[in-house]
């Protein structure tokens, strides 16, 4: 029987499936090793409240010698719903939507799951709470965003200290996303959110950045005396859980620390300045966001802060692990690939052209309440304009002031009421409709719809140049 000989090729990869094998044992021991170092940390950072606690009222023996301890007189809590006063109180909010086209969207894991159009924006809105001498501060900053990653609070932070030195540290500073899913992805730097997210897009990663960053500065800007207050309640009918034959497979004991299979306990905590005004509120819950976020934010701040699951607030708060030099380089570095379209310049039609009405809009035809009036104009990719908007909106829906002979925005993209669907064609073309749901607080009298966008235009051997254009329709009743 001929003797068995291994290529050069075979003896390579049985190589490579060893040295993987030994440095994934590695990565198994160290990592035991750290989480059994973190719990013997925590299991020991608490001796004397325990012991302390133990001791209460208990018999003290020395030798033959008997005492008996004398009961400790422990001062009742403090209620829960406690007003503080003496703080310095700042809030911020800013933009940080991005690209509403061509970018696939954070947490479904599904190539082609992309942007079309937008709903309502998506912002960044930043709380500061002080000692009134600013000493001692924190930062908590919720953003419309799936999750935050590594790499976006690495980059807040260096933001921050370039600006404002070691006033806003790792250590004081809690950024929170909101868990919505339709956010943009592309901003995470592990490789499974990278290929899920159809890759990595400096773009959105900017966006997110500058928005978060711009809402602390905002923030820090207008802070000013104020209360803070704090409150809790059971809110019923509010939330579900999207898998209850899942939840039934913990342990009866996890389970019967519950009393349902949500979370529904709310905690709120309110800010005011010392005139009574309201700032903002902080919410915790688990089920609460989204257009009651958009209510609250017509009148004026309020942070939503999304829990999933039963939390520990001392380790979530209270334990800070450095990461190591090797991490921070890895994660800042610039190396991760992108497949994300690029946008190709339109054909031959003008932007802006208005294409249908769902109806024959005139000043003569009258739209009731609940309706829903749909303009369709020639569009441009909305990319062109992440950067370059002047109105921060791709639409408004106008109502003609007869006392002042001008035309005032009702809406915009940001409010509950409108739509905007772009329509990606070929050869660059595309088109932009627009939807506006009638509410029954609108007031009757004579309206229109203007859309904004941006196109790319390049003459021969010049570099590209972006360039506004709008367009308005035709004007409508509503009675």
């Amino acid at each position: 029987m001929a003797k068995r000989t291994f290529s050069t090729l075979e003896i390579f990869l049985i190589f490579i499936l060893v040295l993987m094998t030994a440095v994934t044992v590695a990565l198994l021991s160290l990592l035991f090793i750290t989480s059994g170092t973190i719990e013997n940390h925590k299991d020991s950072s608490f001796p004397s409240t325990q012991s302390s606690t133990a001791s209460q009222g208990s018999t003290i023996t020395s030798g033959s010698t008997t005492t008996q301890a004398p009961p400790v007189i422990s001062t009742p809590e403090p209620p829960l719903f406690q007003n503080f006063s003496g703080y310095r109180i700042g809030v911020g909010r800013a933009d940080c939507t991005g690209q509403v086209a061509d970018i696939n969207l954070m947490g479904y894991g599904k190539p082609g799951q992309n942007a079309r159009g937008i709903l309502t924006r998506l912002y960044s809105r930043a709380f500061i709470m002080a000692e009134p001498d600013g000493s001692n501060r924190v930062v908590f900053v919720s953003t419309d965003i799936g999750m935050v990653s590594q790499r976006l609070r690495l980059e807040v932070l260096n933001r921050l200290q370039s600006k404002y030195g070691s006033l806003y540290r790792r250590d004081n500073i809690i950024l929170s996303g909101t868990h919505t899913h339709s956010g943009p992805a592309g901003f995470f730097q592990y490789t499974m959110f990278v290929i899920a997210s159809e890759g990595f897009s400096n773009r959105t990663f900017e966006y997110m950045v500058t928005g978060i960053v711009k809402s602390i500065e905002m923030a820090h800007k207008n802070m000013k005396p104020g209360k803070i207050f704090i409150n809790k309640g059971i809110v019923e009918g509010a939330q579900i859980n999207r898998s209850p034959s899942s939840y039934l497979q913990n342990p009866e004991s996890e389970r019967a620390r519950y009393s349902s299979n949500t979370d529904k306990e709310m905690v709120v905590l309110k800010m005011e300045d010392l005139n009574g005004a309201e700032l903002g509120l902080l919410s915790v819950n688990s089920g609460l966001r989204s257009r009651a976020l958009y209510f609250y934010d017509l009148n004026f701040f309020f942070l939503f802060c999304l829990v999933h699951v039963a939390v520990k607030i001392d380790a979530v708060f209270l334990l800070q692990l450095p990461m190591l030099q090797g991490v921070r380089i890895s994660v800042s570095a610039d190396m991760f690939f992108s497949w994300l379209q690029v946008v190709l310049f339109p054909a031959c039609r003008v932007e802006g052209n208005l294409l249908q009405i769902s109806r024959v809009l005139s000043l003569y035809v009258a739209l009731s309440l609940g309706e829903v009036v749909e303009v369709t104009f020639v569009g441009a990719n909305p990319k062109n304009s992440a950067e370059n908007q002047t109105h921060q909106t791709f639409l408004t829906v106008e109502k003609y002031a007869a006392a002042s002979a001008t035309w005032q925005i009702v809406h915009n993209d940001a409010s509950w009421e409108t739509r905007f669907y772009w329509h990606k064609g070929l050869l660059g073309h595309s088109n932009a409709t627009i939807q506006w749901y009638i509410p029954d607080t609108a007031q009757p009298g004579s309206y229109r719809i203007r859309y904004f966008g941006h196109n790319q235009k390049q003459d021969f051997l010049k570099p590209v140049v972006i360039l506004p254009f709008e367009s308005t329709s035709s004007t409508f009743e509503v009675v």
